[in-house]
């Protein structure tokens, strides 16, 4: 890559004027597209055969990113009399979802690859792109509307309250910098390395995922290295086998004191001065804190004080999450709809809890003790009957160790692959305003 110093001044949003590289073109989206018809049915019509390929706009959100390769990603289909009148796609049309709940959502697009012989619409919520004038490359449409000077255009034009909306008239006058086809070929082809390289580690991450889920349920079921097993009664009057040396034991016989509710005062903003405030909204379903913090006043009373190893269970929202405590955290304060136990650890190792509570037999013995209300919950009498399948503390240490080492691997492709998001939106930023240029 390199810089260049050649620049041009252009009127732009607001009356002011921005930079861009002399050999650039700026249009408008009218000037550049055509727009295709499109269906207006809802996900209702929607079926996993049919004729005709279905794009809706809640997939552009969320399953798709940038491209839509008809040949592999699972598209749903619509019966060919409800879409009579929606144009047929082709390769390279851009498919622009015009209704969104966020600001930063607004003009998520995608472009169509691989139509080939398949019949493939846009619905309900979209706008369709398709390049007449051979002013952009194919590759290079995908990023079109993640430019920063795109993006800011389109969420002053949005109308709405909680649902933003796009309309045709207004996506229509939106300005495009356009650099030379050459170089617009360069940008396509760097960010789609990296997007290459995203998905890849993404396909990592739900193999390895898939394979800890199995893994999980063999280690604790079945142990490691055992020879002889015993039926002892489980689930729904059932019987399974487990390793003779293992028990089934309850929760609150394996716990050091009685189970107790969190704080009910209210969370404040961020304050490195007071404690951290533990909600069930902050921890994420891998059983890890999230990034967003917030605070307590801690008063006299210091019940609510998590120590070292404390065990949280969620009672009502996503009912059902854990969270073990480190003191790595600091000082933190646990809410009212969490529950704490804390464990005998001469009877349970809480990693091994920890993880225990991310296998199919916690779920499964959860929703079976849901009761029904305005939200499902569990109280701590119910956690209090979990039934454990429990190894000696040995077995729970190997057991623990190897899912614990397949978590970090997890967690670690996680991470990469954060970096790697911030990585490309920093350079796509750059790029797709002349910031920083490419070799041609």
């Amino acid at each position: 890559m390199k810089q260049k110093n050649e620049y041009k001044e252009i009127n732009w949003l607001f009356n002011r004027a921005i930079k861009i590289p002399k050999d650039w073109r700026n249009k408008s989206i009218n000037e550049i597209f055509t727009f295709l018809r499109t269906a207006t049915n809802s996900r209702s019509d929607l079926k996993i055969s049919g004729d005709i390929m279905y794009v809706h706009y809640g997939d552009i959100h969320q399953k798709w990113n940038y491209v839509l390769d008809c040949a592999s990603d699972v598209i749903p289909y619509i019966d060919r009399d409800k879409v009579q009148k929606a144009s047929k796609l082709k390769n390279g049309d851009l498919i622009i979802a015009d209704a969104s709940e966020d600001h930063e959502g607004s003009g998520t697009s995608v472009l169509i690859k691989n139509v080939s012989d398949k019949q493939v619409v846009a619905g309900l919520h979209t706008i369709v792109l398709r390049d007449n004038s051979g002013i952009t490359d194919l590759n290079f449409r995908a990023y079109i509307t993640s430019s920063k000077l795109i993006k800011i255009q389109i969420i002053s034009y949005v109308t709405g309250i909680s649902v933003y909306g796009l309309s045709k008239t207004n996506l229509g006058v939106i300005q495009v910098p356009i650099p030379p086809l050459v170089e617009q070929q360069k940008i396509a082809s760097i960010l789609s390395r990296v997007d290459a390289l995203i998905e890849m580690i993404q396909k990592t991450i739900e193999k390895t995922e898939r394979l800890k889920k199995g893994l999980m349920q063999l280690l604790l079921t079945k142990g490691i290295d055992h020879s002889k097993f015993k039926k002892v009664k489980w689930l729904f009057g059932k019987q399974i086998k487990i390793p003779e040396e293992w028990e089934i034991k309850q929760l609150i016989s394996l716990s050091s004191t009685k189970p107790e509710y969190g704080s009910g005062d209210a969370a404040l903003p961020h304050d490195l001065k007071l404690p951290r405030y533990i909600r069930i909204t902050d921890i994420d379903d891998a059983g890890r804190l999230k990034d967003e913090n917030v605070s307590v006043i801690l008063t006299d009373n210091k019940q609510y004080v998590l120590k070292q190893d404390d065990f949280l269970f969620a009672r009502t929202g996503s009912v059902g999450r854990t969270f073990l405590f480190s003191i790595d955290y600091g000082l933190c304060v646990y809410a009212g709809y969490l529950i704490r136990f804390k464990l005998d650890k001469r009877k349970i190792l809480p990693i091994f809890l920890h993880h225990y509570t991310h296998s199919n037999n916690y779920w499964v013995w959860l929703v079976s003790e849901l009761t029904q209300g305005v939200q499902p919950n569990v109280n701590a009498q119910q956690y209090s009957r979990l039934p454990i399948i429990l190894p000696p503390l040995s077995e729970q240490t190997k057991i623990a160790s190897i899912l614990s080492g397949v978590d970090a691997y997890i967690q670690k492709n996680q991470e990469y692959k954060k970096k790697l998001e911030e990585l490309k939106k920093g350079m796509m930023q750059k790029l797709l305003t002349g910031q920083i240029r490419v070799k041609t």
